[in-house]
């Protein structure tokens, strides 16, 4: 049986743990760091890198989720906020807000789908 008390005061954020996990269960370097980082919202590199790119996407769908409360997110809804990853896949505020528009809707439509998969 699995003591879930052990890990309840762990000073390290999901993001670092859930990356050490993947690392320790060897994936790939990339998706490991596209975890670490998923709420570095000022992640400095070069926007043509892979990784950069990969990390971009994953903050951007975080925030996604958290604008729309969708995967357990709690409070207000707001809008997606740019910081690198708009820059880095070349999304600008009005750009942000219709794709969170076009995502809210395109999830309403099939979450069942996607969620809950044949």
């Amino acid at each position: 049986m699995c003591d879930e008390s052990l890990c309840a005061d762990l000073p390290y954020p999901f993001t670092a743990l859930g990356a050490a996990v993947l690392s320790s269960w060897n994936f790939s370097p990339l998706l490991v760091a596209s975890l670490f980082y998923a709420e570095t919202d000022d992640l400095v590199g070069e926007p043509e890198e892979l990784l950069y790119r990969v990390c971009a996407v994953v903050f951007l769908a975080r925030q996604l989720c958290r604008a729309l409360k969708l995967g357990g997110y709690q409070g207000k809804k707001h809008l997606v906020r740019a910081g690198y990853a708009g820059r880095a896949l070349g999304f600008d505020t009005g750009d942000l807000k219709n794709l969170q528009c076009e995502f809210a809707a395109f999830f309403a439509e099939n979450a069942p789908s996607l969620l809950y998969p044949d």
